[in-house]
């Protein structure tokens, strides 16, 4: 007879480069949630028994959640690669000259070093409150930065726009619909060139990408831009899935909770963001996912939220 394919559904579907910026923020946020805990109970942070401890959670984390992702492959065009090329040349160039800004010297810098310390007694003077942050984004670059040296440990950030540029680059293939390449091929004359460049997702992506204050993040340790892949996702949940379809409301949470653990200020977007999706799944949400999912939303902040309180008795100082 006719064999019937149980598998079961996969309900979270990313890209392989998104799958390892998350997995390698996961890494940086248990490297903090140890650090922090050692630095409570005074046993030594950042030890490599604490980093072994982090290689076995990440292990079981993939191991339980393989069989509700699906890794997404979509081919891309020439202009797409042309598109990544000119991000990673950029980043190079712009490394060659090395970013003595003020907020990387006085604070990025600082918030870049695994684990914690009394900021008080160390690093008040020239980080000021920004030391008592979230700093997840800043520990983000260091290993880049051990690895590549000083200058080109900024392509770190670069990387972070190629996956931007990515996600921008699926969400306008999926957007575009085949009609406009049938009206592509009914132009004639500069209508032609026109109507070419405008079915172009690489360019069109690199054009939406490419504005004047991320080109102005190239060849620094700011991070400014590691929130929006988190971003991008929720958005693609927004736009491409299925209302009726039992949606990962946990996912959609932890999204939230990681855009906004990479800056506080990303508030404006999370609040937006969240509001549409609670209201497109209003009816699919229960009391249980609610709890469950707020908590998932919470947990990545709060790491830097217990440590304040440890440090100044207020969570959000100052």
């Amino acid at each position: 007879g006719e064999k019937m394919n149980c598998k079961r559904e996969r309900n979270i579907k990313i890209s392989i480069l998104f799958a390892i910026y998350t997995l390698y923020a996961i890494v940086v946020l248990l490297s903090d949630w140890i650090d922090l805990c050692c630095y409570i109970t005074g046993f030594p942070q950042a030890s490599i028994v604490s980093r072994i401890i982090i290689v076995f959670i990440c292990t079981l984390i993939v191991y339980s959640l393989r069989s509700k992702i699906e890794i997404i492959c979509i081919k891309k065009s020439l202009t797409y690669w042309l598109g990544v090329s000119s991000i990673i040349l950029l980043g190079i160039f712009k490394g060659i000259v090395p970013d003595t800004s003020a907020d990387v010297m006085n604070y990025h810098l600082l918030a870049q070093s695994p684990g914690f310390m009394h900021n008080f007694s160390y690093n008040i003077a020239p980080g000021d409150f920004q030391l008592f942050g979230f700093a997840l984004p800043d520990r983000m670059f260091y290993l880049p930065r051990i690895l590549l040296g000083y200058r080109m440990g900024t392509i770190f950030g670069s990387i972070v726009l190629i996956i931007i540029y990515t996600q921008v680059y699926e969400i306008i293939k999926n957007l575009l619909d085949e009609n406009i390449a049938i009206y592509w091929g009914k132009a004639s004359g500069a209508w032609k060139h026109i109507a070419w460049l405008l079915t172009q997702e690489g360019i069109l992506a690199f054009l939406v990408v490419m504005t004047h204050d991320v080109a102005l993040q190239f060849g620094t340790y700011m991070v400014d831009l590691f929130g929006i892949p988190f971003a991008l996702e929720l958005l693609k949940i927004l736009l491409f899935q299925d209302t009726e379809k039992r949606q990962n409301h946990v996912y959609a949470a932890f999204l939230c909770g990681m855009l906004f653990c990479m800056k506080m200020t990303n508030i404006v977007y999370v609040f937006p963001l969240l509001c549409i999706y609670l209201y497109r799944y209003r009816k699919q949400i229960t009391i249980k996912d609610f709890a469950i999912s707020f908590f998932t939303a919470v947990l990545p902040v709060c790491v830097y939220l217990i440590y304040n309180i440890a440090e100044t008795g207020n969570p959000v100082f100052p």
